[in-house]
């Protein structure tokens, strides 16, 4: 069959341009004209299949990304890094992350396709025998290393599972997968593959700087995990400068920060066509919110509070006060009341949901008001370039039934 120009034009793009540019210069690049727009967004799409096809076949590629729009399921670890980098490390493991009690459904997939799980030097069952016995100590908060290592990040376990030499790595979480990732060992993994986004949390920072601010977290594969990202030509530094903490256009800025808000890389992923027919409720990554905050040190934390969904959990900056204000208000006493078989529990997270963002639309208000900023562009590294300005907003709202 005969190829036409453009589809010549886009290998050549593809395969000599593409890949010597980062992904901030990318998506300058597309907002060039809707040409260069549509080959951009090719372009990520490519990297995404191709980053899938080697632990996925096309259907079960498909199948992967409608059970992550199910359950919430996260790409992120060095398999984000490598997707936005346009760049393959090998024998690198595919990195998923998933809240706990999604991951009976998430390791059922990847038997079925065909993989083997491959018990840890803990682990000395198969994989339901081994889930059973961790669901049950999430569900009652017991750890052999409560205050130490995984279990202090927010991890319930890691599972490895394995197909013709090729690795998926199962990490789930006690709450939200956000919290395992607002703790990594510093900002260059901070990158989510999500079921229809991808988001960089801090991409100036990790790939046109190749720099990186290092998270106080604990934990003693923590060093080991910078030291690779040094080897592969990143500097990692551990105390920001006050401009950088103190500068609006900075990622280190001191303050609210979101998925998808102004400072990250937002790209939006080709639709799964057979969504609608198979998921009621997409997970909300978007929702997921922390502080920046130092310490006397000047050390970094990515501080939130945890919100728990009847299906997702979330992170928050401010999440106390904002259930504060929830039960101020009256409404969280709506929630209780409206979760029955007739509503379920889908109706009760999406509401929850537009909560918090309202609540999150009001602190970003508080903290313009604040630092005298007055409204800014909130899309500067958006490819869909489509968010509405925020507005103030009053916390009460009155439900019905």
């Amino acid at each position: 069959m005969r190829r036409s120009l453009n589809d010549v034009h886009f290998d050549l793009l593809e395969s000599h341009i593409f890949p010597l540019l980062s992904p901030l210069d990318l998506v300058c690049l597309g907002k060039a004209d809707k040409a260069k727009k549509a080959a951009v967004e090719l372009f990520f799409a490519s990297q995404l299949k191709k980053l899938l096809s080697r632990y996925f076949t096309e259907e079960e590629t498909n199948k992967f990304r409608l059970l992550q729009a199910e359950f919430g399921v996260l790409i992120s670890g060095s398999s984000g890094v490598q997707f936005f980098e346009c760049i393959r490390y090998p024998d690198s493991d595919l990195d998923l992350y998933v809240e706990h009690k999604h991951c009976h459904a998430v390791g059922q997939f990847l038997l079925t396709a065909g993989y083997t799980f491959i018990p840890r030097e803990k682990q000395k069952d198969g994989f339901y025998e081994v889930l059973s016995r961790v669901s049950e100590a999430v569900r009652q908060c017991e750890f052999e290393e409560s205050m130490t290592g995984y279990h202090c990040r927010g991890i319930a376990d890691v599972y490895d599972f394995s197909r013709n030499g090729i690795q998926v790595q199962l990490i789930t979480s006690k709450k939200s997968p956000m919290e395992v990732i607002l703790s990594f060992h510093s900002t260059i993994p901070m990158n989510i593959i999500s079921h229809s986004y991808a988001y960089s949390l801090f991409p100036k920072a990790t790939f046109d700087q190749k720099r990186a601010l290092i998270i106080t977290t604990s934990g003693s594969g923590q060093e080991v995990g910078r030291g690779k990202y040094r080897d592969r030509g990143w500097k990692l530094f551990e105390y920001p400068s006050a401009f950088e903490v103190t500068d609006s256009e900075s990622e280190f800025q001191a303050g609210l920060r979101w998925v998808g808000d102004r400072k990250c890389l937002t790209l939006p992923l080709t639709p799964i066509p057979s969504l609608a027919a198979f998921v009621k409720y997409p997970c909300p990554v978007h929702i997921n919110s922390w502080n920046m905050k130092y310490d006397r040190d000047n050390e970094a934390r990515l501080e939130h509070d945890m919100l728990l969904g009847p299906i997702f959990s979330y992170c928050a900056a401010g999440g106390d006060a904002f259930l504060k204000a929830l039960n101020e208000s009256g409404v969280h006493k709506e929630l209780d009341r409206l979760m029955t078989p007739v509503k379920g529990t889908v109706w009760v997270d999406k509401l929850l949901v537009v909560l918090l963002q309202k609540y999150q639309e009001s602190l970003l208000h508080a903290q313009r008001q604040r630092c005298c900023a007055g409204v800014v562009d909130e899309t500067r590294y958006s490819v869909s370039g489509s968010t509405e300005p925020l507005s103030p907003i009053s916390f009460h709202f009155a439900l019905s039934s």
